[in-house]
């Protein structure tokens, strides 16, 4: 009676253990907590190697929908207002005339259900000009994008980092060097208050 039972209660483990993988599995989306958030790094740096600047920079955006498939490239809002200010080493102008800026989902790190980041692509166009030196223009490519990560501790976002995996091109002719990338990390919340997003699977 008693191996029974024993036998009973193992196989409704792992029938509840099976449920819940297959609901793991089957779950194809991302939860948002809100449809507007604001990053912000404190002195983010752009560098070439040889010639830092650092800025604070704000990057606002909206979201399509709440919820995001994970689907790479799908695209899931927009970048709708991009300052860099406060530069030190040079100037850092994020040229805006090309505003919305494309948000497209690109993958995640973890294992699910315990998602750590979610990479996010985006493009834009920079114009940078050392101290001292003629300005350069920096500017994504379909071959190289800009990829920022947030960083989950549970399901709230924690921090924002540049996850580009190549260095942005400079355009032909700039006298200071040839590639340009994107160092530090910063704070995602709520558009207008100072509430953490929160991303969850669905």
């Amino acid at each position: 009676m008693r191996k029974m039972a024993k036998t009973a209660c193992v196989a409704a483990i792992a029938t509840a253990a099976l449920a819940m993988l297959v609901g793991v599995t089957q779950a194809r989306r991302f939860s948002i907590s809100s449809f507007s958030t604001r990053m912000v790094w404190q002195q983010m740096r752009f560098s070439s190697g040889l010639i830092p600047i650092s800025c604070d920079v704000t990057l606002e955006g909206t979201l399509h929908e709440r919820n995001i498939t994970k689907r790479f490239e799908t695209l899931v809002g927009y970048i709708t207002r991009a300052e860099a200010e406060e530069c030190s080493g040079g100037q850092v102008t994020l040229l805006t005339e090309t505003l919305p800026w494309h948000t497209r989902y690109s993958s995640f790190s973890g294992t699910l259900p315990n998602i750590t980041s979610m990479n996010l692509i985006t493009q834009f166009r920079i114009q940078i000009r050392p101290t001292g030196q003629m300005a350069c223009l920096a500017e994504t490519t379909n071959i190289i994008p800009a990829i920022y990560s947030l960083v989950l501790m549970g399901s709230e976002v924690i921090e924002v980092f540049w996850a580009t995996a190549g260095q942005l091109p400079l355009n032909m002719g700039c006298l200071w060097g040839t590639r340009l990338r994107l160092f530090g990390s910063g704070s995602v919340t709520v558009l207008g208050g100072a509430s953490r997003v929160s991303i969850s699977l669905i």
